[in-house]
């Protein structure tokens, strides 16, 4: 989807839910526990009312990402005990 970032966060509840993962619960949530992870909110403004998605992002992913600025986005759904979040797994910025 093509989106609109609107904020980036460092940590936040969902980050720290992320870190409280066990080695078995990192494998099962398809997550390497040595990559920093943010949270990022983005805004889908193509469909009518727009819709916002927050999701954990590698800092790998996003360290060119600005706010405000469009980007191409790919998100995949995790669910794992108390852990609900969308993670994203890929972000390009649209010239």
């Amino acid at each position: 989807m093509i989106a609109a970032v609107r904020e980036i966060h460092p940590a936040t509840r969902l980050t720290a839910e992320l870190k409280n993962l066990n080695p078995i619960g990192y494998k099962l949530a398809g997550i390497d526990p040595q990559v920093l992870y943010k949270q990022i909110t983005v805004i889908d403004d193509s469909v009518r009312p727009r819709e916002s998605y927050t999701a954990l992002a590698p800092e790998h992913l996003i360290e060119k990402v600005v706010r405000g600025e469009l980007v191409a986005v790919e998100l995949r759904g995790l669910e794992l005990g108390r852990l609900a979040a969308w993670v994203l797994n890929r972000a390009e910025a649209i010239d």
